[in-house]
């Protein structure tokens, strides 16, 4: 048999176009890391950002984030980065609210996820939290003092308490989380877990 070479075709190059700013900014959540021997006023506060969903709208991508933080009677000031996975701000102890935005070209996204930290006592809510875990899921359910405000969402963090010290990862790097509608009551986590995590649940009022 004999073969045939074919022309070469030349090349080209697609460029993606962004037609409009991305509508939802990204989901996040906090790490607040308080140094209880050191009398300090402030306290360093990390957010741990889920990156966005590029692929949810063909006509916009996200390029990056914007952190807009206020603080109580201080005016308002930002951070605008690539897409990152981290940020990280010093806290005063004073009513302090940060917005996630996305961002491209042509603007920054209008439905975004905020988180205001108060330095007040925590208010209990929880009546119950247990965990079970089998081969290969982790089943976690919980339930509610009555009379009592219901929380906008809950946010369940687990941590790996075995630390690998070949892979010195920080406290940061170890916590994962996800975030749960107001109304659940239980939650099914499927992946590998090693049974050294340790489970903790937060409801979200603001």
């Amino acid at each position: 048999d004999t073969g045939y070479w074919s022309d070469w075709s030349l090349s080209y190059t697609s460029v993606v176009y962004n037609r409009k700013a991305p509508e939802m900014g990204p989901d996040f959540w906090r790490i607040i890391q308080e140094d209880p021997l050191r009398n300090v006023t402030n306290t360093n506060v990390t957010l741990i950002i889920k990156q966005p969903i590029l692929a949810g709208d063909p006509y916009s991508c996200v390029e990056g984030l914007v952190f807009e933080h206020q603080a109580s009677g201080r005016a308002v000031w930002s951070n605008e980065t690539t897409l990152v996975q981290f940020h990280s701000f010093q806290w005063r102890k004073e009513a302090h609210t940060v917005t996630v935005m996305s961002r491209n070209a042509l603007g920054i996204s209008t439905r975004n996820r905020n988180i205001t930290l108060f330095h007040q006592p925590k208010r209990r809510v929880v009546r119950s939290f247990s965990v079970v875990a089998n081969a290969s899921c982790v089943h976690l359910s919980w339930s509610l003092l009555p009379d009592h405000p219901v929380p906008q969402s809950f946010v369940i963090e687990w941590l790996d308490l075995n630390k690998d010290p070949e892979q010195d990862m920080s406290l940061i790097e170890r916590l994962q989380w996800v975030r749960v509608q107001s109304t659940a009551r239980d939650l099914s986590l499927c992946r590998r877990f090693y049974g050294s995590e340790e489970f903790t649940l937060y409801p979200v009022f603001a």
